[in-house]
């Protein structure tokens, strides 16, 4: 029997737990990849690259899966995302994308055809953020965009490959798992997401640019980490986001006037139209695939806390840096051991000088905001977004 509970309702109930012990982590380490604790968008990057891995492997995994399953293969790989037009907010009549693709038929496609064709009409246009991961990234390395794909490859972790290779295993197995990919990924940056892009905005355009001009006014008022809410979810203005996407921040920023408004709205819609197409086993498929996203995030998160001994170590606010380190200081021996060990580190190419601390290096900075962007995504269920569903 179908469950009378929405897909996403049930989601949020069932991973409640993981989000919860995720959100302790933004606020205690997202100040650290910023000043006065990082002098360079390169940590920025560091911490980024884990997450990009994670989003440009699910969206080609779709987008193969799509290719795989049309029955005319001369067709483009972009032109396979069938457009339903945004619906109009003031529109009594809302067709489901199910209506408008499937048909009015009253015979009813197979559950694995029909997730198939609502596969294509789910990613409302500007939702996908492959593209402004590469590009963000080639500005922020100073790279092409033809390099990008070997620069992640280069620089990916074990935890990061691990999860990438169970995405393209998974989603080939049971297409409908990229419902729950979907949903817990974009509805993080339309919520979690709005509350990173602002503190990352805090120490405003120069610290991003560095090639701007001296004296060159700010892209928006400089923000501290301890901001109000309310004040970290302000609209950047259209001069304001097209200097920080420039930047390499543009995968925080939506396409349009809205702000993405519209796109969630839209993509919300268009999720509305599965109830009716998947099977209770498919469902719970879906819920259990959206757990195990949580605990391979927990996975790279515990991967990179590793790398830098950070066991048992939260600093609660840019105000305790000193007892921090303090903290530190005392988990020196097991710094030690684990920095003799190759692997993350190295890769990335922060190993510390001869009596660097760890704290001072650019790095660790980045490293903390890789494990924040694990955790951004709990801060919509745990009380402080409340518009998410």
């Amino acid at each position: 029997m179908t469950s009378s509970i929405k897909l996403p309702a049930e989601i949020n109930s069932f991973t409640r737990a993981q989000h919860t012990r995720l959100n302790a982590l933004i606020t205690s380490r997202l100040p650290l990849a910023l000043p006065l604790h990082s002098s360079s968008p390169d940590v920025y990057l560091t911490g980024l690259l884990p997450f990009a891995n994670v989003y440009i492997a699910f969206e080609k995994a779709w987008s193969e899966i799509c290719t795989r399953h049309t029955p005319f293969n001369h067709i483009r790989g972009e032109d396979l995302w069938v457009d339903v037009p945004l619906a109009h907010p003031s529109s009594e009549s809302q067709d489901s994308a199910a209506t408008q693709l499937l048909g009015a038929s009253t015979l009813a496609p197979p559950p694995e055809m029909a997730v198939l064709t609502l596969l294509r009409t789910l990613r409302p246009n500007g939702l996908a953020r492959t593209d402004r991961l590469i590009r963000d990234i080639a500005i922020l390395v100073g790279i092409s965009r033809d390099e990008v794909p070997a620069f992640l490859e280069k620089h990916q972790s074990d935890s990061s490959t691990l999860f990438t290779q169970h995405i393209e295993a998974a989603v080939a197995e049971k297409p409908q798992l990229l419902i729950a990919y979907a949903f817990v990924m974009y509805m993080a940056i339309f919520s979690g997401g709005r509350w990173i892009r602002s503190v990352l905005a805090a120490p405003g355009a120069s610290f991003w640019a560095t090639s701007e001009k001296p004296g060159s006014p700010p892209a928006s008022p400089a923000l501290s980490p301890t901001s109000s809410v309310h004040e970290k979810l302000r609209t950047f203005t259209a001069a304001q986001q097209e200097r920080f996407e420039a930047a390499g921040l543009s995968f925080w920023f939506w396409s349009g006037m809205n702000d993405g408004v519209d796109i969630k709205a839209e993509f919300k819609r268009r999720l509305d139209s599965f109830e009716s197409v998947l099977t209770e086993e498919m469902r719970q498929d879906v819920i259990e695939e959206a757990k195990e996203i949580f605990i391979r995030c927990e996975g790279l998160v515990g991967e990179l806390d590793e790398a830098v001994g950070r066991q048992g170590v939260v600093i609660q606010s840019v105000k305790s840096q000193s007892r921090a380190n303090d903290e530190l200081g005392q988990s020196t021996a097991v710094i030690e051991r684990q920095a003799a060990k190759p692997g993350l580190l190295d890769r990335l190419g922060l190993r510390p000088s001869p009596g660097q601390n760890w704290t001072e290096m650019p790095g660790y900075a980045g490293l903390a905001l890789a494990i924040s962007c694990a955790g951004w995504y709990a801060m919509y269920h745990a009380g402080t977004w409340n518009d998410v569903f």
